[in-house]
């Protein structure tokens, strides 16, 4: 679902929100932040104390709370956890005038250029090499905080609440709401606020925070904080400090980069003799292959898509030039116009050209060798190859192919699928990437042409031949061919999560490319206890246990 966006008003340089008529901040806006938010939850002295912290916020705004947390936490050494929720994002291009004039420019702009589309649900940003991990919720305050009750076992260490006023906008400051608060969070948190009523303060203390009025003047005369009583709330519960990582395609670099980000030594291991062998050898594309019928699967790729664009951003290995995609065997007219009405007004990520395709200016193309060795390049992170060592440690699978061979997962519907991509050097091609019924990408060494899907394994010639079917009537030098083997279950959904006990994140098939960044966060933020950046329906999308399930459904006749 595409939210709406808040309606700005510009009066004086602020931005005010139409719909509820209040301001977003005060005219010294991290100055407010720090006076209303940070020092009555003695932020600074918590992050010179502690090596993590997760924040809870209601009403994300401008994301000036954010970047002022962000700032003390980076600059005393503590991984922040953010997460937020907001009914209303501002939209992207004016994201960044909202935040203006901010001590934290470089920050906000990085935040502005990679703020998630309206579409609702969770979205995941990383910053500072996974040291801050922002976690939006766009939707209902309600949804949001029963899917912290639900799924986020970590809790909360300290709640800023900045919604608009409770008397312009009532549903975030229910009371009923504000009594869960201290269901949800971790021995010793604070409470903070702007507003002052008398009822706020009532049903935060309800919830179990000893409350107290703030001295605001001159500014205003009085905001709120407390702290959750003695011996209540959630007791902490410590992330593993060491996980062995077993496969070094690009799902198991993933997990390895997205763990070491998040402060857990990680030993990676293969049988092979380098990382990025098998299907992870070759370049691919990095697209989304969208579905406009709402479902937990086209949430899942299109959330996969965006979360790759983004924290790929920077990596070398990967170039962004962008991806035309027509009709063709998989995307009718039809779908391709319902995909459109799907994502209607949801940004510039997706944009619709000349009426007959889809332009996706974030797509790219990955040289995941290359990838998978600047990912594993981590102090945290040490690699062992020709190897299928057995530890003691915590053990995440990532075995691409290979994972039907182990005894542990045999029962997984999972079978190998060859491809093959063909590099030319043809007498000119536009600069960007088209996608259809397979894809032509211009790369560094010539242009890509794939990928073949072989059930069982073709011929080189013959995937050669059918992949070039492509350039009929083009001019062109054939340079070369990589062949590689994908893992793909029955139903081509990846399977992401516990299986029997262990860890798992295979079976990407074809989209390894896109989906294994996500897939890593998945598990990684599961392993910290924190609410995984997925829906609870992708979660069950991609639950390996679905088979059994939906095995024992049928049984049962349902």
């Amino acid at each position: 679902m595409i939210l709406e966006t808040a309606k700005l008003d510009w009066r004086d340089g602020q931005p005010v929100n139409e719909q509820f008529q209040d301001i977003y901040f005060s005219a010294d806006g991290d100055q407010e932040v720090a006076r209303v938010f940070l020092a009555p939850s003695d932020f600074q002295e918590r992050t010179q104390t502690e090596n993590q912290l997760t924040v809870a916020e209601f009403g994300f705004g401008s994301g000036r709370n954010f970047l002022n947390a962000a700032s003390v936490a980076l600059a005393n050494g503590c991984r922040l956890h953010f997460i937020s929720v907001e009914a209303h994002p501002i939209a992207d291009g004016e994201l960044l005038r909202a935040l203006e004039p901010t001590e934290h420019r470089d920050l906000a702009l990085e935040l502005s250029c990679h703020y998630p589309p309206p579409i609702a649900g969770w979205h995941r940003r990383t910053f500072a090499n996974g040291r801050l991990v922002l976690s939006l919720y766009f939707g209902d305050v309600h949804d949001f905080l029963h899917e912290l009750e639900e799924r986020h076992p970590h809790g909360v260490d300290a709640w800023f609440l900045d919604g608009f006023a409770p008397d312009r906008n009532p549903d975030m400051w229910d009371e009923s709401l504000l009594r869960r608060l201290g269901k949800i969070s971790r021995l010793k948190a604070t409470v903070a606020t702007f507003t002052a009523a008398g009822r706020v303060r009532r049903a935060l203390e309800s919830a179990g925070f000893q409350m107290r009025r703030v001295d605001q003047r001159p500014h205003k005369r009085e905001s709120l904080a407390g702290r959750l009583n003695a011996g209540a709330g959630r007791k902490p519960s410590a992330p593993p400090g060491h996980v062995h990582v077993v496969g070094a395609g690009i799902a198991g670099c993933s997990l390895a980069t997205h763990l070491a980000d998040a402060g857990i030594d990680v030993l990676l291991t293969d049988t092979a003799s380098g990382p990025a062998t098998g299907a992870s050898s070759v370049v691919a594309m990095q697209h989304a292959r969208l579905l406009g019928d709402g479902s937990p699967m086209a949430e899942w790729r299109a959330a996969s898509y965006q979360y790759a664009t983004h924290w790929n951003w920077h990596r070398q290995s990967v170039r962004r030039l962008g991806a035309l995609q027509g009709t063709g065997p998989n995307m009718d007219e039809a779908k391709l116009k319902r995909i459109v009405r799907a994502y209607e007004g949801s940004g510039s990520w997706l944009q619709l050209h000349e009426d007959t395709h889809l332009w996706f200016p974030e797509a790219g193309v990955v040289d995941l060798a290359k990838l998978c060795h600047e990912l594993i390049d981590h102090e945290r992170i040490e690699c062992r190859f020709n190897t299928d060592l057995g530890t003691e440690l915590p053990t995440i699978y990532a075995c691409g192919a290979q994972t039907p061979e182990l005894s542990c997962f045999e029962n997984l519907p999972i079978r190998p699928v060859w491809g093959q991509i063909d590099i030319v050097k043809p007498r000119s091609f536009s600069d960007h990437a088209e996608i259809g019924n397979g894809y032509l990408a211009p790369a560094e060494e010539g242009l890509i042409v794939g990928s073949t899907y072989e059930y069982a394994p073709w011929a080189a010639d013959e995937a050669t031949a059918k992949n070039l079917e492509r350039l009929q009537g083009s001019d062109y030098r054939w340079l070369c061919r990589r062949r590689g083997v994908r893992a793909v279950p029955s139903d081509r959904t990846p399977l992401v999560g516990r299986y029997n006990g262990r860890w798992i994140s295979a079976g990407h098939g074809s989209m390894g490319a896109t989906s294994a960044y996500l897939s890593a966060a998945v598990i990684t933020h599961m392993m910290m206890g924190w609410i995984p950046p997925i829906a609870a329906s992708v979660e069950r999308l991609l639950d390996p246990h679905r088979f059994e399930k939906r095995l024992s459904r049928r049984s049962n006749g349902r």
